[in-house]
């Protein structure tokens, strides 16, 4: 860098924030018409306003409930994972589970997509 040249100012801001101009230009509204005490009248006005759309909401009746359940059941969107910590194997996943280890056994199981580690060599 030369001599008399400008050099930046990281911590300048060039325009300004227009949402933080408007919060600045909101603050001495809010404590003219609320008070000092202003935060805590805005969240007062906004637990209540909650409490009263909370109380808006009625409850599903216990036939929704029922049906809403059935359609998961009867409607689902993906297969049932196998977990076999929670359920028993079946007779068919206990004869699939055989026939993949006889097959390991005998050398005859399907090569998959996974690689096997290189048989180690033999020095002369």
């Amino acid at each position: 860098m030369g001599a008399g040249q400008p050099v930046a100012d990281p911590q300048r801001r060039v325009g300004g924030d227009p949402s933080r101009q408007a919060r600045r230009a909101a603050h001495p509204r809010l404590v003219r018409r609320l008070g000092d005490d202003w935060i805590s009248v805005v969240s007062d006005r906004d637990r209540r306003r909650e409490q009263q759309q909370t109380a808006h909401t009625v409850p599903p009746t216990v036939r929704e409930q029922k049906l809403a359940r059935l359609e998961l059941e009867l409607i689902p969107s993906r297969p049932q994972p196998y977990e076999p910590w929670r359920e028993p194997l079946t007779p068919e996943r206990r004869a699939h589970n055989w026939r993949i280890l006889e097959l390991a056994l005998t050398g005859k199981a399907p090569r998959g997509s996974r690689r096997r580690p290189p048989k180690p060599r033999s020095t002369p």
